[in-house]
């Protein structure tokens, strides 16, 4: 609490650091130190969360860290497809950790009754997830999402389908799998008032436009985005778009943190080492041209308009990303997180001063 209370004050108007300095030392505590490496054995993610309950620290981790603590759903799924995992031991882990739903509430989809708890079952059993935004083209042309069921689909319910296609349909004997899922893609753009994200056609109750296509593309620049708590702008571009930030961000880190930590073994050492890493790094950035080949113009001037503090630029960035105060030490946490090992052991020098 008196971290945050200390970072609602204006940056700009703080000479003192110290309360920036406590948020970065709070974010680096979930990042387990390992080193030196002759005595190395494992590395356990939640070393510093085991003051929590075993689930909580589990899920703080993968909030934090990105750390896995079970399987992937998808090979839960798996084993309740061959049988390792029975439907009776679903709906038993649904009553214990699943969501707390009115038991009673159903919706009517024409003569049929739905039960909430149906819908998180099949959701449990078969996945109903977010297609990444990156893959929806992919996925409904490629991957024919809109002409063939899935291959999860049970049997009985795909015979099912067909049938009843079939008998409402006459015409779509010759394909019945691709006229049902057609008709169901277009029936839900239309529910939902969106037009088809492919074609670009116009649902037939898709609201028309109200402004100039110019109008539209200049409101569209500025969509405010709710960015997840696990995940820093980062990787979140990379999982939305499939580009490499957050490995360019990392390859360039390396490069100057194996320089500057060459333990007195390097033939040359880094110059003004003796500064510490950001004034050593700035200092020698201008003299560093990889910023051409990424396409970042008049980079040398950038770090030369670089304040002498790093709290400073710290700060000033974390304001520019539009990240909140109140989630700027998850932020940091995810972010070292993000260079394994290097930030492990950046942590343990700091924690042994002496270290060469």
């Amino acid at each position: 609490m008196k971290l945050m209370k200390n970072a609602e004050q204006d940056p700009s108007s703080v000479t003192n650091w110290q309360w920036l300095r406590e948020i970065v030392v709070e974010a680096c505590q979930p990042i387990g130190p390992y080193w030196p490496m002759k005595t190395f054995a494992y590395y356990n993610p939640i070393r510093d969360l085991e003051h929590l309950p075993f689930a909580q620290a589990i899920a703080e981790a993968h909030q934090l860290l990105g750390a896995k603590g079970f399987l992937p759903v998808e090979e839960y799924r798996q084993f309740f497809h061959q049988g390792r995992i029975t439907l009776s031991a679903v709906e038993q882990a649904l009553r214990r950790v699943g969501p707390t739903m009115p038991s009673r509430a159903t919706i009517r989809v024409g003569a049929r009754t739905i039960h909430v708890q149906d819908v998180w079952r099949i959701h449990a059993a078969y996945g109903i997830e977010i297609l990444p935004t990156v893959l929806l083209t992919w996925t409904l042309e490629l991957e024919g999402l809109t002409t063939r069921f899935r291959s999860d689909l049970p049997e009985d319910s795909r015979t099912s389908i067909i049938d009843r296609t079939i008998r409402e349909c006459e015409k779509c004997r010759h394909d019945p799998e691709s006229a049902y899922l057609r008709n169901l893609w277009k029936s839900s753009l239309a529910a939902c008032q969106l037009s088809d994200p492919v074609s670009g056609t116009a649902s037939s109750h898709a609201p028309g436009p109200s402004r100039s296509s110019d109008a539209s593309r200049k409101e569209a620049d500025f969509v405010p985005v709710d960015l997840p708590v696990d995940r820093t702008l980062g990787d979140w571009l990379d999982s939305e778009t499939g580009s490499v930030l957050v490995e360019t961000i990392n390859t360039h880190m390396i490069k100057w943190i194996a320089a500057f930590v060459d333990e007195g073994v390097a033939g040359w050492s880094m110059p003004s080492r003796d500064k510490g890493f950001y004034a050593a790094w700035r200092e020698l950035s201008e003299g560093d041209l990889s910023g051409r080949f990424l396409g970042i113009p008049d980079l040398r001037h950038k770090f030369r308009e670089l304040s002498d503090a790093p709290e400073e630029m710290l700060c000033k960035h974390l304001q520019d990303l539009n990240i909140p105060k109140e989630r700027w030490q998850g932020y940091l946490s995810r972010h070292l997180a993000q260079l394994p090992g290097w930030a492990g052991f950046i942590r343990w020098r700091g924690d042994h001063s002496g270290y060469p």
